[in-house]
């Protein structure tokens, strides 16, 4: 006979330690990886901006994060996003990046679209996936593998959000599109306060038509048509361990970086044999990181 011994389960590394957490800053900065170990990278987009005269409330950011293998000196280029009003306007919120020197990215959080008068359940929130969000009221469809958002037909289109590689699409005259983080995350311009938040957001138009977020991929910029919405920017997670959660960050985005200890690997099951020529009483020793220990001895009385 033998008895396997089940071995216990195994737990995702996340945030041991915060070494350190970027607000909103309104620039690209740059950590150095102090050791060469394992680090839990988290990104949150920003929500987008509320007008107060709209009837459906901003999109929320998206959260990320993920567990990576980082050596000592290298460079991580930072991005965190911004909402440009929290009762005022109705531009995209930007997203949140972290990518290495040459702008590959590791976690990007997308930011959610800005306020209007057509709601745009789901889309509107900053995505767990890579495509942007479309926006409604014939609003843009959203950017995918990293390209900007695109904007509806005509009418008072606001700006569709920047991605990761390209800026978003420009909306009606002087709404303009999120730009791309390779060309600096600027959020797209409007009339003040409905521009678009840093990070790639959207700006907004009219008032009641809610831009494009910012993200891996941007989301698509609201249509004319009864005041919509855009679409929220879509997400990016290379690590390990990953976590995507869509629409949960309020106010604006950050960035953080934690040591992640990497748990122990699972001990492997054990297996002992018991001699032939029983009946055998096994009897416990005790325990110890879910492995049982036990020795066997003849039953008494029992002939060989």
């Amino acid at each position: 006979m033998a008895v396997a011994l089940a071995a216990p389960a195994f737990v995702h590394a996340q945030c041991v330690t915060e070494l350190q957490r970027f607000d909103y800053s309104g620039a690209i900065v740059t950590y150095t990886v102090p050791s060469t170990g394992s680090y839990w990278l988290e990104a949150a987009g920003a929500q987008g901006s509320n007008n107060t005269s709209s009837t459906y409330a901003a999109g929320l950011g998206a959260l990320i994060g993920g567990q990576f293998s980082l050596t000592n000196g290298a460079q991580l280029r930072i991005l965190a996003g911004q909402q440009v009003s929290a009762s005022g306007g109705n531009g995209g919120g930007g997203g949140s990046f972290v990518t290495d020197s040459s702008n590959s990215p590791l976690v990007v959080a997308g930011g959610g679209a800005g306020s209007g008068n057509l709601d745009n359940p789901g889309a509107k929130d900053g995505q767990a996936g890579n495509a942007g969000g479309a926006g409604s009221g014939g609003g843009g469809a959203g950017g995918t593998a990293g390209q900007g958002g695109s904007v509806g037909a005509s009418g008072f289109q606001s700006g569709a959000g920047g991605g990761l590689l390209t800026n978003g699409a420009d909306g009606w005259t002087t709404n303009t599109g999120g730009l791309a983080f390779v060309n600096g995350g600027a959020g797209g311009s409007a009339n003040a306060p409905a521009s678009g938040g840093f990070g790639g957001g959207g700006s907004g138009s009219s008032y009641v038509v809610g831009g494009g977020g910012g993200g891996y991929s941007g989301g698509g910029g609201g249509g004319n048509a009864a005041g919509g919405m855009g679409g929220g920017g879509g997400s990016f997670n290379g690590g390990a361990s990953a976590s995507n959660q869509a629409g949960v960050n309020t106010g604006n985005g950050y960035v953080r970086i934690c040591s992640a200890a990497a748990p122990p690997a699972p001990p492997p099951a054990t297996v002992q044999a018991v001699p032939v020529g029983g009946p055998w009483v096994l009897s416990a020793l005790g325990a110890m990181l879910g492995l049982l220990g036990w020795r066997a001895r003849r039953r008494s009385g029992v002939g060989r």
